[in-house]
């Protein structure tokens, strides 16, 4: 496990201080990063867009499908274009082929089970949509870990805006200090900050320690398991 400098599990031991654990889905739970660069790289040759790289592509994740897309190709792209390639890239991430291939990383639903059996509320904030992520959850057998699930298309604004965030606080009735947001990209640490809850940045998804370190995020940890190590004061108090 890995804390950035200065960093302190002691600040999270309270019980009280902490309640509930806000997920990332792509690249912090499920092992599909690359499959959704994959699939906009598709979608951007079909646009005859072959210049961009994986690393611009990450920049935008977090914001609605459509948004990523007009980010990435020239404006010479029309908006009824951007429309149907917004739609032939939800057709792909909504078929058969594309979410039976989806994976969790090792041991998250262990993590998973762990946490809620210690007391912890758990929930979702992704740059997904809604059908996405129920064929996903469903797909991956993790929707009972999860007490709110909110996507980018049940908000006004996206990452890095607060707005899912404030969204599952205000639904779970938990205050900000009482909350930490797991993510993996720049977008993720700025929707944490923006909403003022503890962020922490897995090494599993976009960003380099060196990257994730210049974010500035309370914690920076290996991978999702890390977590009860992270929260092992908390977990323990709990158990007293």
């Amino acid at each position: 496990m890995r804390l950035k400098k200065g960093g302190d599990t002691s600040k999270i031991s309270d019980k009280k201080m902490l309640r509930l654990i806000i997920f990332d889905f792509d690249g912090v739970l499920a092992n599909s990063n690359e499959a959704h660069i994959e699939v906009v790289l598709q979608v951007l040759r079909k646009l005859g867009v072959d210049n961009i790289s994986r690393n611009e592509i990450t920049k935008h994740f977090g914001k609605p499908y459509k948004d990523v897309l007009k980010a990435l190709v020239p404006d010479t792209i029309s908006e009824s274009e951007l429309k149907k390639a917004a739609e032939f890239q939800l057709k792909i991430l909504h078929s058969k082929e594309f979410i039976s291939k989806l994976r969790l990383f090792p041991s998250v639903k262990r993590t998973l089970a762990k946490l809620r059996a210690r007391g912890m509320k758990l929930a979702i904030a992704t740059g997904n949509d809604e059908k996405f992520m129920n064929l996903a959850l469903k797909q991956l057998s993790i929707e009972e870990f999860f007490d709110v699930v909110v996507t980018v298309d049940h908000v006004n604004r996206p990452k890095p805006y607060p707005d899912m965030i404030l969204k599952i606080l205000e639904t779970l009735a938990i205050k900000a200090n009482e909350a930490m947001y797991i993510g993996d990209s720049i977008n993720d640490v700025l929707m944490a900050k923006n909403s003022k809850v503890r962020s922490a940045v897995v090494l599993t998804g976009n960003l380099s320690l060196e990257e994730a370190k210049a974010l500035k995020p309370d914690f920076i940890i290996d991978n999702v398991c890390d977590l009860l190590h992270l929260l092992k004061n908390f977990l323990n108090s709990n158990n007293n």
